[in-house]
């Protein structure tokens, strides 16, 4: 199989535009790790295409723009989302919103970002749609312009470059798991947080006046 997106490319510009997500500040890093005390009987095989068949999105190609921070974190909201709602919000959140607005226009969209400042933005402004803010990204190495007015006003709807108004979806503070386990913990642990997490996430609430979805994590 040939992949021609690739031809002429080097390892280093692989690196650098393909990947881009940064290690987690201190804060982060210090977080009280999420333990699961109550081990729960696994099956012996768990696909997510079945479990929740037609709720998890396509993956989708962030192109030559170091933006994985920013896709995979829409990504898992986007899907959590989905989960929640039993498919009624099956929404897309925006990567290029974060990307564009997270710092506010003062940096090179494509030079990588954090994940745990992704989820914080999300907690504290919330995300828009897709369809709100399109990715451009992988199109374009410039300076990143947000271009939601009063991007960081959480009580407002968004009004989309697309021209219309969309609402925003806020996620509950990020948490941490177990990177140092046992042996006999290894395999099971990350098993373990999906089944912990998230059966036991609560649906997300609107409010009815600013139409903001909440999305656990």
């Amino acid at each position: 199989m040939t992949y021609p997106q690739f031809s002429g490319k080097l390892l280093e510009e692989g690196i650098r535009y393909r990947l881009g997500t940064h290690q987690p500040e201190r804060p982060t890093a210090e977080m009280n790790e999420m333990h699961i005390t109550k081990r729960e009987q696994l099956p012996d095989e768990f696909d997510s295409r079945i479990r929740w068949s037609g709720l998890v999105h396509a993956v989708r190609d962030q192109g030559d723009c170091a933006s994985s921070w920013a896709f995979s974190t829409a990504a898992v909201a986007s899907d959590r989302l989905s989960i929640q709602s039993r498919g009624v919000d099956k929404v897309e959140v925006s990567p290029q919103d974060l990307m564009s607005c997270l710092h506010g226009g003062r940096r090179v969209v494509c030079e990588g970002g954090h994940v745990d400042r992704a989820w914080r933005f999300l907690m504290n402004y919330g995300g828009v749609s897709e369809e709100c803010y399109p990715y451009e990204g992988g199109r374009s190495n410039g300076s990143a312009t947000c271009r939601i007015p009063r991007r960081r006003n959480p009580t407002e709807d968004a009004e989309c470059p697309t021209g219309k108004v969309d609402q925003k979806y806020f996620s509950t503070p990020p948490y941490r798991v177990p990177a140092r386990v046992s042996l006999r913990e290894r395999s099971t642990t990350p098993l373990h947080e999906i089944r912990a997490a998230l059966p036991k996430l609560r649906l997300p609430q609107t409010n009815q006046e600013s139409g903001q979805i909440a999305i656990s994590q």
